[in-house]
């Protein structure tokens, strides 16, 4: 039976889903995309041709099912991407990738990374929000202050109950930054992480898959 062509075009749509969109301060043509279950996009020319960097992102029998990607400020070059696998980094603009090893939270010996950011006007630290699978009792965040070249799971003194999804930073005050799980639970720290409390939400409300700040 034939296909009318719109249809095509919508069945693209769902399957291929662009989470997330991060450039480079030191290059604005080069801008960088995470596909669900489609790996990493790159266009060094301000969107006017794309490439798939999906090599080296392949680890046991997991798809590239890639959630974030972060282009370094502090590192030229340095690009890290997260994803249902864990985490990787590339330090030539993606060409190349590596896993980074990270403390395993499931049965694979992986880490689901769901978020990945910087902290504005401090290059060298990054958050991850992560947990054990997409719907998991456990919900972790780790920190790198070194550019993401070692990374440490934080302590943020409670045990989120699902896992860490997002992560939000008020760009005019760093240290007021805001994490969430997909289960529905809202943190704020006002001391760069140190210390976190809960923030409830409205009776019914399930699922935080994005926080903004600011």
């Amino acid at each position: 039976m034939a296909t009318h062509p719109a249809a095509n075009l919508w069945l693209q749509c769902v399957i291929y889903t662009l989470l997330t969109l991060a450039g480079s301060t030191a290059d604005p043509n080069a801008i960088y995309g995470a596909i669900e279950v489609g790996g990493i996009i790159r266009t060094l020319d301000g969107g006017e041709h794309w490439e798939n960097l999906s090599h080296g992102q392949y680890l046991n029998d997991d798809t590239v099912d890639m959630h974030g990607v972060l282009v370094s400020n502090w590192r030229p070059g340095t690009v890290y991407s997260v994803a249902r696998a864990g985490l990787f980094r590339s330090t030539d603009r993606g060409n190349h990738w590596q896993n980074v090893p990270l403390e395993p939270l499931n049965a694979k010996g992986q880490i689901y990374c769901r978020s990945i950011r910087e902290v504005p006007g401090d290059p060298k630290t990054l958050w991850v929000a992560a947990g054990a699978g997409f719907q998991s009792d456990m919900g972790v965040l780790l920190r790198s202050t070194d550019g993401g070249m070692t990374w440490k799971r934080f302590d943020m003194g409670l045990q989120p109950r699902h896992t860490m999804f997002t992560l939000a930073f008020d760009e005019r005050h760093p240290q007021h930054m805001y994490s969430a799980s997909n289960g529905g639970e809202v943190f704020a720290s006002h001391d760069g992480g140190q210390s976190w409390e809960a923030r409830p939400l409205p009776e019914g409300a399930r699922q935080i898959y994005a926080l903004a700040c600011g």
